[in-house]
């Protein structure tokens, strides 16, 4: 930390742990001195590991409840837990899914507990106990509560302890706050854990006290049913551990998922700066990353218009959903920084500076700000910002020396083209482009690459993260057209858009249409690309749909998705002829009309 007192470490054991809570330290201390942090002595970290255990051994008839906390979590303190869980989520960058809503296929007595009491052969007597009976409750609280620091908090909850840090949230004593809330082990998943609280209780969660809440549980942990917690508590974000049965909070906290969460609360990154030496950074910028930082020019000229038009709330949100994207590209390229090799000036756009360089000509700017129209800058969030498109455009495209106009007409041929089509806004920006799972990138320099979708390891998870702010997204669709998609990658595109989602190819359409539509507007000669590719994809969909047709069920579903296919792509090329963007003697013969001296 920076500029304020570093966290105190706060940990909260489980049952029968009384005695033995010290042991996660050494644990934690290796866990973290293999990540490059130091111990949680030598960086005089203030530890508080409150002992409860005799308040769980019987049942008191009389305790004195906890001050609540009355204050709320305002709209801000939400959006503002996003932002920290989105960073947090790409941190861990856990590859393995959680399934929230069910059991996982574990022993068949923990598959019970997500159903009933747990059972009385399973070491949860305290739990019981803590859950069956208030005075306990308040007992326990109020010797947690009576030594708790002041400040920030990263709490680190093991078992019977993250119910009681689920308690902790709602009498949190005033001047304190929790940063990171780790719960490990945890029985929250399990409905009879939590039954006592009350519905008003659960309908809450307090955004403005807890900023970020990572679970980790082993899939066969008893105590946790092997479930995470997203049926009761959607805000945390669950990593599967590897491992068998194991509960300790020792086999916890030596995941380095779990002791990086900890290790990045406590001391912030790893790394703080990016370093020269480790990057051999350049200072101009790759084809690629000048294309991101366009577009993270374009996404903050949108807010600037945002904040124009007084449109406050939505500015807000934008704001944050497109700080999130940076923070993801700052923590891939931490985490990947001896072979990321990021440039120094894509480095400065990340932190302000709009460093733009001027090396595409008129032309070029056209066909990659076209494709950029129709771009979820948000994603995955999902903020309609289509009334500041035209603003943002065109203060682009000017500040690059080529004139309002350029952005107008590309703006203003994205419009056009999904009111001919049908589309009041691309299905790819109503799911987020990243929803797509295919990353197809187009090189400057043209030809079409796959990478991989976003969430995987290495240089592709770093190439995914500049898609963020790169031309349509480089997710999800054609990430250029026209010159920047040659004739001779057009097979090969048709190829990947055939066997590809819906959303990749209604993209694929509004980029390509797009395109041609607005060279047509500035005089630029059509080059036909975005003929020869709705043509060939005609063909191929066309074709598939006789096939399937041929032996399937009437009205099956493959049938009607098919026809759809055939549908978006016959309005597209419509489009085309009405726009008299086919090739002349098809729009002379389409039309009936053949001028005097034309060859038949």
């Amino acid at each position: 930390m920076t500029d304020r007192a570093r966290p105190s470490l706060v940990f909260l054991h489980g049952v029968n742990n009384a005695a033995n809570a010290q042991e996660w330290r050494p644990v934690l201390d290796v866990a973290l001195a293999r990540l490059g942090y130091p111990s949680l002595e030598s960086a005089e970290v203030e530890v508080y590991a409150p002992h409860y255990a005799q308040h769980l051994a019987g049942a008191p008839s009389t305790s004195t409840a906890p001050a609540r906390r009355v204050s709320k979590a305002k709209e801000d303190n939400d959006r503002d837990f996003e932002m920290a869980q989105a960073r947090l989520r790409r941190l861990v960058r856990s590859e393995e899914a959680i399934e929230t809503d069910r059991a996982l296929e574990i022993v068949a007595p923990a598959a019970n507990l997500g159903v009933a009491t747990p059972k009385p052969f399973l070491p949860l007597h305290e739990a019981n106990r803590y859950r069956s009976s208030e005075h306990v409750r308040n007992r326990v609280l109020s010797e947690v509560i009576s030594g708790l620091p002041e400040g920030e908090l990263v709490v680190v909850a093991h078992s019977l302890g993250s119910v009681i840090a689920m308690d902790l949230l709602g009498v949190l004593p005033p001047n304190r706050e929790i940063v990171r809330l780790i719960t490990l082990g945890s029985p929250l998943g399990i409905p009879a854990m939590t039954s006592y609280l009350t519905k008003r209780r659960r309908g809450e969660f307090p955004s403005h006290v807890v900023h970020s809440w990572l679970n980790a549980l082993h899939p066969r942990d008893l105590v946790t049913g092997g479930r995470g917690l997203g049926g009761i508590h959607p805000q945390a974000h669950n990593i599967v551990l590897s491992g068998g049965m194991q509960h300790s909070s020792m086999s916890y906290v030596d995941d380095s998922r779990v002791a990086l969460a900890i290790g990045e609360a406590l001391f912030g990154s790893v790394s703080t700066e990016l370093q020269r030496s480790n990057l051999a950074l350049a200072e101009r910028m790759s084809d690629a990353e000048a294309q991101a930082a366009l577009g993270l020019a374009v996404s903050r000229n949108i807010l600037a218009a945002l904040r124009d038009a007084k449109r406050i709330d939505t500015a807000d949100r934008h704001e944050k959903a497109m700080q999130v994207n940076i923070d993801t590209l700052r923590l891939e390229a931490e985490r990947d920084r001896k072979t990321s090799g990021l440039s120094q000036t894509f480095l400065n756009n990340l932190g302000g500076a709009e460093d733009l360089d001027r090396r595409w000509s008129r032309e070029q700017l056209l066909n990659i700000l076209c494709s950029m129209v129709g771009h979820n800058f948000a994603a995955p969030y999902q903020i309609d910002v289509s009334d500041a498109l035209q603003s943002a455009f065109q203060k682009t495209a000017a500040s690059l020396g080529h004139g309002p106009e350029l952005g107008r007409r590309c703006v203003a041929a994205h419009e056009l083209v999904l009111r001919e089509l049908g589309l009041k806004k691309s299905m790819a920006w109503r799911v987020g482009l990243a929803a797509v799972g295919v990353v197809l990138v187009a090189a400057a320099t043209g030809g079409l690459a796959l990478a991989a979708a976003p969430g995987l390891a290495g240089a592709a998870a770093l190439t995914s993260a500049l898609a963020a702010f790169g031309p349509g997204g480089m997710v999800g669709g054609l990430a250029t057209a026209g010159t920047l998609l040659s004739t001779g990658t057009a097979a090969a595109a048709t190829a990947v858009l055939n066997d590809g989602s819906p959303a990749v190819l209604e993209s694929a359409l509004i980029n390509a249409l797009t395109l041609a539509s607005a060279r047509k507007s500035l005089g630029y000669p059509d080059d036909l690309v975005a003929w020869e590719l709705v043509s060939a994809l005609h063909s191929g969909a066309t074709e598939e749909l006789q096939s399937i047709q041929s032996l399937s069920d009437k009205g099956a579903d493959a049938v009607k998705h098919l026809k759809a296919r055939v549908e978006l792509i016959e309005k597209a090329l419509d489009f085309l002829l009405e726009q008299d963007l086919a090739p002349d003697q098809l729009r002379f013969l389409e039309s009936g009309k053949v001028r005097s001296g034309d060859p038949v």
